[in-house]
């Protein structure tokens, strides 16, 4: 029986912390507006995956630090190289429509 426990309790702690798809897509997003220097978007994004647990593990790591370059590099140059920047490209520019839209609904807009 406490075998049991201890697996249901290691079961339930490790799947807290999977991430959707809409959550690797902030990862990316927050990635981005960290390499295109928006502190606002970045830390929104923050803000979500922390709440969520994920800030910080290897999967959304790696897709941030991703980003950010992609991020720091269309600020630089307006140009998107591959189909992998255009797709990180997206989920910022779907992530930032969903913040804006959520503070003018919320402000009666």
């Amino acid at each position: 029986m406490r075998l049991f426990i201890t697996a249901l309790i290691l079961f339930v702690s490790a799947t807290s912390a999977i991430a959707t798809e809409e959550d690797l897509n902030i990862c990316n997003a927050g990635g981005y507006y960290a390499g295109a220097q928006d502190p606002f978007m970045s830390g929104i994004a923050q803000h979500i995956l922390r709440k969520r647990g994920l800030l910080g593990t290897v999967n959304c790591s790696a897709l941030w630090k991703s980003a950010y370059e992609v991020g720091a590099s269309f600020s630089r140059t307006g140009k998107i190289a591959n189909q992998n920047e255009a797709d990180i490209l997206k989920q910022a520019s779907t992530f930032s429509e969903k913040v804006y839209s959520n503070i003018s609904t919320s402000m009666g807009y």
